[in-house]
């Protein structure tokens, strides 16, 4: 009887298929190593982890250090005109024009911020965006390796911005981080920052400074400096310009 018992709660039981493999991020939470490359309403899976963040051999104020992050979802695109529009007719602000498909740029911090706020996101910390766009790799010079940058691999060099999403992904599949526009992130600048970051989870400087960080170059760009995945932007959070634009992020936990 005890035989026919098990069997039967063996049939009942709800199947949920072989189990996915598994790691630990560098905080301790755990996570299915195939979400990687997962993408859910236009956002990719970045996983947690441990890197080294800024370089080796750059300038002072991107010092090598180590950083851990919990994961995170990451816009696979940057925010696009027709997205920003959808937050502008809602929150009174002027309509826009031009192609939907292109990324939203001449917006400032400011206005960025609460854009993401509306869409129930956030800027990327500076180390977000750097991890992000590393791709799962650690050490390389740009978002796509060590190739030296062309414009067969970023919009670089060009007059203006292109559609969205028109360059190959890196490793997370994540599109766009080196040219077209670049990106506002939530950290005020501060040139030392590196040297005092904390290693889990760090947001930049508590106290305000003068201008936000800027990140992934843009079409302007035409030096292989100002498209390395560590190199560091910045401007004062008023500014708007038409190479500046925005990508969001969301807590996965």
């Amino acid at each position: 009887m005890l035989a026919g018992l098990a069997i039967g709660m063996l049939l009942v039981m709800p199947h949920y298929g072989p189990r996915q493999p598994r790691r630990r991020s560098a905080l301790g939470h755990v996570m299915p190593t195939s979400m990687i490359g997962q993408e859910t309403n236009g956002m990719m899976w970045i996983p947690g982890g441990t890197f080294v963040m800024g370089s080796k051999t750059g300038p002072p104020d991107e010092a090598a250090h180590e950083v851990s992050l919990a994961p995170f979802w990451m816009d696979k695109t940057e925010v696009t005109v027709g997205e920003y529009a959808r937050f502008a007719a809602a929150t009174g602000r002027d309509p826009l024009s031009g192609d939907t498909h292109y990324p939203i740029a001449s917006v400032n911090w400011v206005d960025a911020s609460a854009y993401a706020q509306w869409a129930g996101k956030r800027l990327p910390t500076e180390a977000e965006w750097e991890y992000a766009a590393r791709g799962g790799l650690n050490q390389q010079t740009f978002v796509w390796g060590d190739q030296p940058p062309s414009t067969n691999l970023a919009n670089i060099n060009a007059t203006g911005p292109v559609k969205a999403g028109g360059y190959p992904p890196n490793g997370y599949g994540v599109l766009d981080l080196a040219g077209n526009v670049s990106e506002w992130c939530s950290d005020w600048y501060d040139a030392a920052y590196y040297k005092s970051s904390p290693k889990l989870r760090p947001r930049g400087p508590l106290e305000p400074r003068t201008e936000r960080v800027i990140r992934g170059g843009s079409y302007l760009s035409t030096t292989d400096r100002e498209l390395q995945v560590s190199a560091r932007a910045k401007a004062p959070q008023d500014t708007a310009r038409p190479e500046i634009g925005l990508r969001c992020v969301r807590d996965a936990l």
